[in-house]
């Protein structure tokens, strides 16, 4: 599991946007069944070591009217081991979208 926040230089709304495009365009499929108004939910399927992960995003107001916080936490549904891979992930996901990682 990792756990990430980052801000976009966004509103939420087109944050949100941005967010299901780099998803998908990184194998991400949309879980409609766990997203709610302050979080998006995505899917993996199966792979050699893994039965699947999950991403969830929270998404809030950032600190200035124009930004949005994004907390991103992975899952496996199942793994042998995740050695890193979830981390990296978030990390492709975050640079895709142009955000900056916040402590």
């Amino acid at each position: 599991m990792a756990q990430v926040q980052a801000v976009v230089n966004q509103p939420p709304a087109t944050a949100v946007q941005a967010l299901r495009v780099a998803a998908a365009r990184q194998g991400w499929m949309p879980d409609p069944r766990r997203t709610t108004p302050s979080a998006v939910a995505f899917r993996k399927g199966a792979s050699a070591l893994s039965w699947g992960s999950n991403l969830t995003v929270g998404i809030a107001p950032g600190p200035s009217p124009t930004e949005t916080l994004l907390t991103f936490m992975t899952t496996e549904s199942f793994a042998i081991t995740d050695w890193g891979r979830g981390r990296r992930g978030l990390q492709r996901l975050i640079e895709a979208l142009g955000a900056r990682v916040v402590p």
